[in-house]
């Protein structure tokens, strides 16, 4: 594997990992809404910290819905330009420039006529 796969393949993973992370979050979010749910609703019983704890969540849940709008709209942003970062990788500018430099390495030596062709095949197919 040369060095530019290897850089393919660890950003691939570390795609692979941020997704995984972004589950484990989710997941954990979920996990404490369930508890939430739990601990409020299905096993309600009336006292006065439940009371006082009920008016104080009572008193956040409009700041969380804003966080959590705003968070959402983040990661939207992100998503976007993520997307649009990965789409100018592989535009066609881009193959076209590699072309260009593998054609100079040949023409150097640095590249056999083979290996030239390999990577070339390689690009051509990108566009």
């Amino acid at each position: 594997m040369d060095k530019k796969q290897r850089e393919e393949r660890r950003r691939q993973e570390d795609i692979a990992l941020q997704r995984g992370l972004l589950w484990v979050a989710g997941a954990m979010v979920l996990e404490a809404l369930l508890v939430l749910v739990n601990r409020f609703y299905i096993n309600f019983t009336l006292t006065d910290a439940g009371v006082n704890a009920y008016l104080a969540l009572g008193k956040w849940l409009p700041v969380l819905r804003n966080v959590t709008l705003i968070g959402a709209a983040l990661a939207l942003v992100w998503t976007v330009l993520q997307l649009k970062k990965g789409g100018k990788r592989e535009s066609g500018g881009n193959v076209l420039e590699q072309l260009e430099k593998l054609s100079q390495m040949k023409d150097a030596g640095i590249l056999s006529e083979e290996e030239f062709t390999a990577k070339k095949a390689v690009l051509l197919a990108k566009l």
